[in-house]
């Protein structure tokens, strides 16, 4: 082969390979932002169960 057409072969490899970096970044962020939500759900969640529970607790107590 050529000394060009192999440098052409190359690069286009190059630029593949770095498409397909860029692309595993972007759903490595993207899966990253789907934990940190879920996360944060279950945060709320607890907080909010928390919450609850403490006013139960209270509620109890006047009813007694």
């Amino acid at each position: 082969m050529n000394l060009v057409t192999d440098a052409e072969a190359l690069a286009a490899l190059f630029l593949l390979g770095l498409r397909l970096a860029v692309l595993g970044a972007f759903v490595a962020f993207f899966l990253h932002l789907r934990r940190q939500a879920r996360l944060h759900a279950d945060r709320e969640l607890d907080r909010e169960w928390a919450e609850l529970q403490r006013a139960s607790r209270t509620a109890w107590r006047r009813v007694q």
